[in-house]
């Protein structure tokens, strides 16, 4: 009868954790598919935001994060698409928490300092463009940014044409080579006035 019991026993918990790992691995095939339909609802909205239509690239980013709360790219995304919206409060802290979930996110960098640039925080901005630059030395945008900023805001030359000449060393984008080596041109140009 004992040996009766123990099989029972034995049985009871074989069968309990098979519905375990069941469930598990049900629990774990619908975060796959919310994480993949957070994937799908980004790219729809980085799509629509490359077309220009932001209000609608949003609407995507915030459904990708109803899916998965730690999409970072959503989080940046949101970013970008709110700081051309001129919402550069939000911006600035939707990039800041895609920083948050991956403090490494050299393009996050740059998509705030572009928004703290527009709000008129320069400091903040410049920061922001260094540390992509710090992360990222080959990551042309933030030089270019930063060559901008310094350029357009802050009367600063010397570091303009620094960061202008490392972007065209850097960049394989035609127009913007041109548009930075005219500026490169301008401010020598002035210099020596």
């Amino acid at each position: 009868m004992r040996k009766f019991v123990w099989l029972i026993a034995i049985m009871a918990i074989m069968f309990t954790g098979s519905l375990f790992m069941a469930g598990c691995s049900k629990k774990s095939e619908q975060q796959e598919d919310t994480s993949a339909i957070a994937d799908i609802e980004f790219e729809k909205g980085l799509e629509l935001a490359s077309r220009g239509d932001f209000e609608q690239g949003l609407i995507h980013f915030q459904e990708a994060l109803k899916n998965n709360d730690k999409h970072y790219r959503a989080w940046c995304g949101l970013g970008s698409a709110s700081r051309e919206l001129k919402r550069y409060d939000e911006a600035i802290e939707y990039s800041l928490k895609a920083i948050e979930l991956k403090p490494d996110y050299v393009v996050c960098y740059d998509n705030l300092g572009l928004a703290y640039a527009y709000k008129g925080a320069y400091p903040e901005a410049i920061k922001s463009f260094e540390k992509a630059i710090e992360l990222d030395p080959k990551y042309a945008d933030a030089h270019f940014n930063l060559g901008l900023l310094y350029y357009e805001k802050l009367d600063k030359p010397d570091l303009a044409i620094a960061s202008f000449e490392e972007f065209v060393k850097l960049s394989d984008k035609t127009e913007k080579v041109a548009q930075a080596r005219q500026l490169i041109e301008e401010l020598k140009s002035e210099d020596e006035k």
